[in-house]
């Protein structure tokens, strides 16, 4: 998990438990408002590795063979 996806988990936590409102967390991490809401839903159905990147750790499709 990388460090921006570590910050984002903070600031979804503090939106869970009522700390902190989804337009304030919205301007923390940088997108609007409904896509908070889209993560919020993520956390809450998978937990953190909801916001991993989906093709982490895979080998990419273009890579020169050695």
């Amino acid at each position: 998990m990388t460090q921006s996806e570590k910050a984002q988990r903070l600031v979804l936590e503090s939106v869970d438990a009522g700390d902190l409102q989804t337009a304030q967390a919205a301007e923390v991490l940088g997108v609007s408002e409904r896509q908070v809401w889209r993560l919020l839903a993520a956390y809450r159905a998978r937990g953190a590795p909801a916001l991993a990147h989906g093709n982490g750790g895979r080998r990419p499709h273009n890579v020169v063979p050695d």
